[in-house]
């Protein structure tokens, strides 16, 4: 499916720097922790992983995803040594939409920035054209970002969640659900 290629694409992107389509607001949706992470999501059903990836210097990049043939629900997680001289979270999260609607041609709907705990976030809309057929898709996602730890074990984590499909879905209430349901766990 063309809108797994184009949310893949945007999930690696922002790393380096199958329920039925009727699925009600009500049904029970299982808790997703991406394993090693310290935040937990609802999916209307377990995800697949798409990327797991681990390098020496400690940086993790893990990417999930759940295919309802209407919307693709992405999740992921990236964790890198901190950089000698920490960005600021909102000039962070300024490239990341900077990135995201330049390498993707996006057309930017909406913004909003967010704060949980620690963590500085923003919630964005884009129209990203189809390289398939006329018209667009539309992504929604929340991204977060933080610094963790202290000493040579700092470290920058980027958390994403977001939905691609065709538009109109993207406000849908389950995808409402699934943003809202993003939160920090312990241990």
């Amino acid at each position: 499916m063309k809108i797994r290629r184009w949310a893949s694409a945007a999930a690696a992107l922002l790393l380096a720097a199958c329920a039925p389509a009727t699925t009600s607001a009500n049904k029970a949706w299982p808790e997703f922790r991406v394993p090693g992470a310290d935040f937990a999501v609802l999916l209307p059903e377990m995800p697949v992983a798409s990327k797991d990836d681990a390098a020496k210097d400690g940086s993790v990049s893990r990417t999930y995803h759940v295919d309802n043939g209407t919307i693709v629900y992405f999740v992921a997680y990236a964790v890198t040594p901190a950089t000698k001289k920490p960005a600021p979270l909102d000039g962070w999260l300024d490239n990341i939409r900077h990135e995201l609607v330049d390498k993707m041609k996006g057309k930017l709907r909406d913004e909003r920035r967010l704060a949980m705990g620690d963590a500085r976030g923003m919630e964005l809309a884009l129209d990203i054209p189809k390289d398939d057929a006329p018209g667009t898709y539309a992504l929604r996602g929340r991204y977060y970002v933080k610094h963790a730890g202290s000493g040579k074990e700092r470290k920058d984590i980027l958390y994403q969640t977001f939905v691609i499909g065709e538009p109109g879905h993207e406000a849908d209430a389950t995808v409402v659900r699934f943003l809202d349901s993003f939160h920090f766990v312990a241990g």
